[in-house]
C-alpha cells in the first residue's frame, strides 16, 4: 500500500469588522473529516495547517471579486491550500 499524500489546508475564517459571522471552528473540523473520508480511496490525507486565522473585515466577509482578490493577496500562505470561509 502506498503512503498517503498529506495536504495542508490553511483556513482563514472571515468575519465582520465587529467580530461576528465567523464560521464555527467545530464545523471546520467536520469539513476536514468529511473531506478525508471522500479521499481515502485515492491516498490523500488533509490536515489543518497551523491554527485558524481570524480576519475581522466586513469588506472581505461580504466581498466582490476585487475585494476577494485583495483578501487572498493579503492573507494567502504559500505551499498550502488556502480555504476562505466567508459570507459571500
Amino acid at each position: 500500500m502506498t503512503e498517503p499524500v498529506y495536504v495542508p489546508i490553511k483556513f482563514p475564517l472571515v468575519g465582520t469588522t465587529q467580530g461576528t459571522g465567523y464560521y464555527p471552528a467545530v464545523d471546520v473540523f467536520r469539513l476536514v473529516c468529511d473531506l478525508n473520508k471522500q479521499y481515502t480511496g485515492v491516498g490523500m490525507q488533509f490536515y489543518i495547517y497551523e491554527s485558524f486565522h481570524y480576519i475581522a473585515n466586513t469588506t472581505y466577509y461580504d466581498h466582490d471579486y476585487s475585494d476577494g482578490e485583495d483578501m487572498m493577496d493579503d492573507n494567502n500562505v504559500d505551499d498550502v491550500v488556502n480555504v476562505y470561509i466567508v459570507d459571500s
